[in-house]
């Protein structure tokens, strides 16, 4: 569980540098095993679920989750 985790929290960091300078866009696919963000969008869709379910995060974080998961979408 903890890998899954600390997983999620780097999706979210590069999603949230990516939502600013499009240009690392390439740049970080070119690291991912499949070239896209497909399994970091899959580990932070499971996040956010599992956080729903705790309720371990308010409106906010939740809006903010679903934020980088629709700009990794985007991508």
């Amino acid at each position: 569980m903890e890998n899954s985790i600390v997983a999620s929290y780097v999706a979210l960091l590069l999603g949230c540098v990516i939502q600013d300078n499009t240009m690392f866009v390439d740049n970080i696919k070119q690291y991912l095993p499949k070239g896209n963000f497909d399994d970091m969008i899959t580990i932070l869709k499971k996040f956010l679920g599992f956080m729903n379910l705790t309720t371990a995060i308010g409106s906010t974080g939740g809006k903010s989750i679903a934020h980088v998961i629709e700009v990794l979408e985007g991508c």
